[in-house]
């Protein structure tokens, strides 16, 4: 082995902030692709008819489990999302 470092798998620059930065660059379309997908649904899902309804509700979902986490067998439309995500479980969602 001589002088000469060895090196594994992981580059120490792209670990772990640097893997997540990479990741992230996919999610805002992924998320905007889900969003419509979502308020296309709104019937079942009941997130909001629009793309710009469909993210409020998210993020405020998100604030909201942010102070206490939320229930979903509890959350008013827990037995809409339980019947949907039945109904979808054999469905591509993107």
């Amino acid at each position: 082995m001589g002088d000469r470092a060895e090196v594994g798998a992981v580059r120490p620059a792209r670990v772990w902030r640097g893997m997540i930065q990479v990741r992230a660059k996919g999610a805002e379309p992924a998320f905007a692709r889900w969003t419509e997908w979502t308020a296309k649904r709104n019937s079942t899902y009941r997130l909001g008819r629009t793309l710009k309804a469909v993210r409020k509700t998210f993020y405020d979902l998100v604030a909201q489990a942010d102070r206490k986490p939320i229930g979903v067998a509890f959350h008013p439309h827990a037995a809409h999302w339980r019947k949907a995500m039945r109904a979808d479980s054999t469905q591509e969602l993107l």
